[in-house]
């Protein structure tokens, strides 16, 4: 949900902003400006305000039942849930094992499906926020196969 943050423009006095995530926060041309980050590479002046390159790492043994993993930006999560964008991507994944039905088991055939799974992905994620917004966030998404070929 969002947060109430008291923000100090000089010669103005404290302002109230609504703001959803923890943000950065810069003074530009006598605006102030947030920007949401939690990780920052290379960015020295944000690690002087707490911003850190150290990463959230979860351990996952893969095994036999895993089909895929994505990894996206909060351009995608912010606006699509995680049942959805897994939904999203095996249909995705489905259509083109549908439209591919060649006996030729290539790899780069099978690269291009989650190719199209990922592009699916930020296709969607894309029209979600052009419905919510006039402003789009960045949509990255990657899409990796986990199955053995066999």
């Amino acid at each position: 949900g969002c947060r109430q943050v008291l923000v100090h423009q000089p010669g103005k006095g404290p302002v109230t902003m609504p703001v959803g995530p923890c943000r950065v926060w810069y003074q530009h041309r006598g605006e102030t400006l947030g920007l949401a980050m939690s990780r920052s590479l290379g960015d020295v002046i944000v690690h002087r305000s707490g911003v850190t390159s150290d990463p959230e790492i979860i351990e996952h043994v893969i095994v036999d039942d895993d089909e895929f993993l994505i990894i996206a930006t909060d351009g995608v999560f912010d606006v699509i849930d995680n049942q959805t964008a897994v939904q999203i991507v095996s249909n995705a994944i489905h259509t083109f094992n549908n439209n591919n039905t060649s006996s030729e088991k290539s790899s780069s055939l099978s690269t291009k499906k989650f190719v199209e799974a990922a592009n699916a992905l930020t296709r969607f994620a894309r029209g979600r926020w052009e419905k919510m917004s006039p402003m789009i966030d960045d949509i990255t998404c990657i899409v990796i196969n986990l199955k053995k070929d066999k």
